[in-house]
């Protein structure tokens, strides 16, 4: 592949290949390259967010719950609550 040719432009999957296989060998080195063009290697820009979303009540046998999603990782904090007396703490004696 000729420098400064985009891999997936250039080669397809190989190319995608390519540039998994030289993000493993070389993580310092590509991170770095990401750095100097600012952009990251899922293409956005440095200063750009991933797209984020938050549904409250997402499980409803929970006291407290959302379904939260960051770009591609999603995930489903919930609270129980279970509210007690101090008899039910202390042994008899």
């Amino acid at each position: 592949m000729t420098a400064g040719i985009d891999a997936t432009a250039a080669g397809g999957l190989a190319g995608e290949m390519e540039v998994e296989a030289y993000r493993r060998l070389f993580p310092l080195a590509f991170f770095e390259r990401h750095l100097r063009e600012s952009v990251r290697p899922d293409a956005r820009r440095l200063s750009e967010a991933r797209a984020t979303t938050v549904a409250l009540g997402a499980v409803s046998s929970a006291h407290g719950s959302a379904l939260v999603r960051l770009g591609d990782t999603v995930r489903t904090p919930s609270s129980y609550f279970s509210f007690t007396t101090l008899s039910q703490f202390l042994l008899p004696c």
